[in-house]
């Protein structure tokens, strides 16, 4: 398997089955279509209320990482939610001074295909820690209007 994991963060990565065959001139790789495997995921069937007390949880947390980066300069933060229950998206959208006429924006997804909670929270990722040492350092260079990091 390849995986790619590079910011944004890809909440449903891409991924690619390959065959490889090392013979005498090499190694050579031949990519496998596509595999259905929807008949052997677990089932996101949750209680409703167990979901929307995690995902409050998880909206404190988003809430609290906009606080951070506003801590350390950024400004006209917003928590943008999209969808519902286990499908649930937040954006934290924010502008820095230095970047006129860009809106960063992080995408979370707090519940993963199994609809247990995960999202940016389990991997302890910061955005106050990527404002002052990602995009302040140059290291996320703003690309158009909304850059996405």
């Amino acid at each position: 398997m390849q995986r790619e994991n590079k910011r944004p963060w890809p909440f449903r990565p891409r991924c690619a089955a390959l065959v490889l065959t090392a013979t005498g001139h090499g190694v050579t790789s031949t990519p496998v279509p596509d595999l259905d495997v929807a008949d052997r995921c677990l089932p996101r069937r949750r209680d409703e209320r167990e979901v929307r007390r995690e995902l409050d949880e998880y909206l404190d947390f988003s809430r609290s990482q906009l606080r951070a980066a506003v801590d350390v300069g950024a400004r006209d933060a917003e928590l943008v939610v999209r969808g519902s229950g286990l499908d649930t998206e937040v954006e934290l959208r924010f502008r820095l001074d230095g970047f006129p006429g860009t809106v960063f924006c992080r995408r979370d997804v707090p519940f993963d295909e199994s609809g247990a909670i995960a999202g940016l929270r389990a991997w302890n990722i910061a955005l106050d820690e990527d404002v002052e040492c990602g995009i302040r350092r140059g290291a996320v260079e703003p690309r158009g209007p909304v850059t996405w990091i």
